[in-house]
């Protein structure tokens, strides 16, 4: 706890309840509480801590019933609202009283002023009470977060339903039980940042209530289950720039839920799971790492629907070429809806593999785009290549080097494989381009250019 000077501390509070205090010579910031300090507040609530953040002051204050003197509810209730209502404060209950259905009806403050309220370690009983409460009304509430600790809630949410100001939704919840289910309300349409931890969201109506948050910028879900169910987060969000999403594993259900959706504005994708690894770099740039469920790429396609994305980058692990090969990981119709169907705008894609799979790439490469011949002419000439980023010396490597100067349906393309194998392009080379054979070919020199022209 801060220490705050006993003057100060009797300005904050007759300022505050209109009464004068005074401190006692005795006052020790350190071990005295609001309980102890002000005699008129000796009906204070145990434990629980007041922050005025505009004054920047935290003062735990306890003692409920000390001296064993009696308030009524009505009476205190009143004084705090004088006191609460008249500052933007942020409240905290960091442990549950024995009288925690009277705690949670005395902060339930209709038309005060807050702008942000964070709870913490808030039980079942007094988090219902106060979200559901008939006078839980919250015009100017801007921020609220919730961390929760026990048995799983239901719509513990519902009761925010007056707080048509709320940016910044914040949910924490940490249990060995179920994972518990929040709702979103339609009077939270200026919602702008949500995150998530081991909380599911739903609506009342489904999918067509989660459109309903049209101002949504930022979204993180960390969910701490098996499986990511449907719903989790809205359909169609025509603003949304960030989407994180951590999950033990990614399946079917995760895809279902995903691939309707439409996110035209999305600059920023992460998703993290024990299957699927996945980061942006900011603005332009998509990965996802897989080491298995690739044949479920098509899923992705949903989130490829973003025309901020310009460059897309499929990086595959591949640990034994004889037992998985690319060639049947990822079909050629899954390339060509990403490439042909959701992402004529992508200025680049690429494929990384490991060295023990650069032989079939190449097969698998021919195909896809022979097949996807009508389905690419909305890309530019330039943007589409096959690249190797990362081209160790292994079995595949003189393979896949011979099968890149064997030709094929490409579109012409100009690869460089310099010190390190990265890629660029130059058209001002097209027309002085060097053919490059297995006998000229070095892979030290940066000169080394590889002419790939589509039939």
């Amino acid at each position: 706890m801060k220490k705050v000077p006993p003057e100060v501390l009797a300005e904050i509070f007759t300022r505050y309840s209109g009464k004068s205090v005074v401190f006692p010579p005795t006052y020790e910031p350190s071990t005295w509480t609001l309980g102890h300090v002000c005699s008129r507040w000796r009906r204070v609530l145990w434990n629980f801590p007041v922050i005025w953040s505009n004054l920047q002051l935290r003062a735990p204050i306890y003692n409920f019933w000390r001296e064993q003197e009696t308030f009524s509810k009505e009476s205190t209730r009143q004084s705090l609202d004088y006191i609460l209502s008249r500052t933007n404060i942020l409240l905290s209950l960091s442990s549950v009283h024995e009288e925690v259905a009277f705690i949670s009806d005395i902060i339930i403050l209709q038309n005060h002023r807050f702008r942000i309220l964070e709870f913490y370690n808030i039980a079942t009983t007094t988090c219902s009470l106060f979200l559901d409460a008939p006078s839980a009304a919250f015009p100017n509430l801007e921020k609220f977060t919730m961390v929760i600790q026990g048995p799983p809630l239901t719509n513990a949410s519902s009761g925010l339903q007056m707080a048509p100001n709320l940016q910044n939704f914040f949910c924490h919840y940490f249990t060995d039980g179920p994972t518990p289910q929040l709702q979103f309300l339609p009077s939270w349409n200026k919602l702008t940042d949500i995150t998530l931890r081991n909380v599911i969201i739903t609506t009342r109506t489904a999918h067509t209530a989660l459109n309903q948050f049209p101002n949504l910028v930022t979204c993180r879900a960390v969910l701490v289950t098996d499986t990511v169910v449907t719903n989790t987060i809205p359909i169609i969000l025509p603003r949304l720039q960030s989407l994180h999403l951590e999950t033990k594993s990614l399946d079917l259900d995760w895809g279902t839920f995903l691939y309707p959706f439409a996110f035209p504005s999305l600059t920023s994708l992460r998703i993290d799971s024990s299957q699927i690894l996945g980061s942006l770099d900011p603005f332009t740039h998509l990965i996802i790492r897989s080491g298995c469920f690739l044949e479920k790429l098509a899923l992705v396609s949903g989130i490829l629907s973003s025309t901020a994305l310009q460059s897309f980058e499929l990086v595959h692990h591949i640990p034994d070429v004889e037992v998985l090969h690319l060639s049947y990981m990822i079909p050629a119709s899954v390339i060509r809806i990403i490439l042909g169907g959701l992402c004529p705008w992508l200025l680049d894609v690429a494929w990384t593999v490991d060295p023990e799979g650069f032989g079939d790439i190449m097969d698998w490469a021919d195909t896809c785009v022979a097949q996807s011949a009508s389905q690419l002419q909305n890309i530019n000439e330039k943007s589409f290549c096959i690249r190797i980023l990362r081209c160790l010396e292994g079995p595949g490597y003189s393979v896949a080097r011979r099968r890149y100067l064997a030709g094929g349906n490409f579109y012409r393309h100009w690869v460089r494989f310099d010190q390190g194998y990265r890629y660029y392009e130059d058209d001002e080379q097209e027309d002085g381009a060097l053919e490059v054979t297995d006998e000229n070919f070095d892979e030290t020199d940066e000169k080394t250019v590889l002419q790939l022209d589509l039939v």
